[in-house]
């Protein structure tokens, strides 16, 4: 059944001014949520007005035009430190980690890659920063393996070449043989230039073959490796030839015979180390020095250790053996860590508060202690006595 002409005109005409209404009702609404927010923000004051004081850009994100002076650079940089500060903080559950990896690569093993992405298994979420960091560092990982492959290929093309000289001039002596030429005329001529090329040429064979020997046998770094050379410093492995390797340290490039670095000691790999340990020694008066004593300090510190379970390994020793005059026993704390030394903020801050807690073990139980900083260039791990 149809409604007459006048009916249908007055049904649409409701139904139009219902449509209009309730935009009307949107609008204000939004309108409604839009200045809590302003006010919420500081950028609106009470009366309504525009807070000249607060960054603009905040209108620009909900879509109001506002043309006011440039925007203060603190409000800016406070807004931007803001928004990245939460950006940061995104945690992103472990099990869409999971999903997402099935459904883009059904053939990668996903349990590595949730090691990767989630070393420490603690939790069910990974932060977004933990996640740009690791992906970063496997396109690091990338580029320093190719540039690791192609200082390879040059080093065995050098290596390829003393070969060939070698091969040819076994190929000469073999030809001059069958030619007939006397055996000792050509003994003594091919001795003679041995001792020529082994003149001019001997020490730089040598040592082409030891470099060889250190970095293709012993292999002790790669491209984009962290190592500690003979002390403190920490380098960055850029490059690695067959007499030299570039050396980083903290944008300045070094470059370093292989022979000095291979006489060098220690020579500390960081990047592959997955542990380390340090010493903290301490000069006691030799009278405290009981079994009782040690035993309660190291009650105290095994409790301490517990408690920070998060940076420290749960082994250390405390040790006194070595007699100073006069009557002053050395005692050495010794603990680890479940991380490597390339986290050097955090193993330094862990120190510290090992340290201090140490100290403050020595005092309740009675000790006097004697504390100097010594720096080894033995070691790269600064030592506490």
């Amino acid at each position: 059944m149809r409604l007459p002409s006048e009916r249908r005109g007055t049904v649409v005409s409701a139904l139009l001014k219902k449509i209009n209404q309730n935009i009307r009702i949107t609008r204000q609404k939004r309108a409604q949520r839009i200045r809590e927010r302003l006010l919420k923000e500081h950028i609106l004051t009470g009366d309504g007005r525009q807070n000249q004081s607060e960054n603009p850009q905040f209108f620009s994100n909900v879509g109001i035009q506002k043309t006011t002076s440039s925007p203060q650079m603190d409000a800016y940089e406070s807004l931007n430190s803001n928004t990245s500060s939460r950006r940061k903080a995104i945690r992103i559950p472990t099990f869409a980690l999971e999903m997402t990896l099935q459904r883009s690569c059904p053939n990668l093993d996903r349990e590595k890659a949730m090691e990767m992405l989630n070393p420490s298994h603690k939790g069910k979420h990974v932060t977004l920063q933990q996640l740009n960091k690791i992906t970063v560092g496997a396109f690091d990982d990338r580029r320093h393996l190719i540039q690791s492959l192609k200082d390879s290929a040059t080093v065995t093309a050098q290596i390829k070449m003393w070969i060939q000289i070698v091969a040819n001039l076994v190929i000469v002596l073999i030809t001059l043989m069958l030619m007939g030429i006397n055996g000792v005329d050509l003994w003594v001529g091919f001795t003679t230039f041995l001792v020529g090329f082994s003149f001019v040429f001997g020490g730089a064979i040598k040592n082409a073959f030891e470099n060889f020997l250190f970095l293709y046998g012993s292999h002790p770094f790669d491209v984009g490796d962290s190592i500690l050379i003979g002390g403190p410093k920490q380098y960055t492995v850029e490059r690695v030839l067959l007499q030299t390797t570039e050396l980083n340290h903290f944008g300045e490039i070094r470059i370093v015979q292989n022979s000095v670095i291979r006489n060098t000691e220690p020579l500390i790999n960081i990047t592959r180390s997955k542990q380390h340990w340090v010493t903290c020694e301490y000069l006691v008066d030799a009278s405290v020095i009981t079994d009782d004593f040690v035993q309660s300090v190291q009650q105290d510190m095994e409790t301490f250790f517990r408690k920070n379970s998060d940076d420290y390994a749960q082994y250390f020793r405390i040790d006194y053996f070595e007699f100073f005059s006069p009557e002053k026993v050395k005692l050495l704390l010794i603990f680890g860590y479940d991380y490597s030394l390339e986290q050097m903020h955090r193993s330094r801050v862990a120190q510290s508060k090992a340290a201090a807690r140490f100290l403050h073990s020595l005092q309740n139980h009675g000790a006097k202690y004697s504390v100097i900083i010594e720096y080894s260039e033995n070691a790269g791990i600064p030592r506490l006595k």
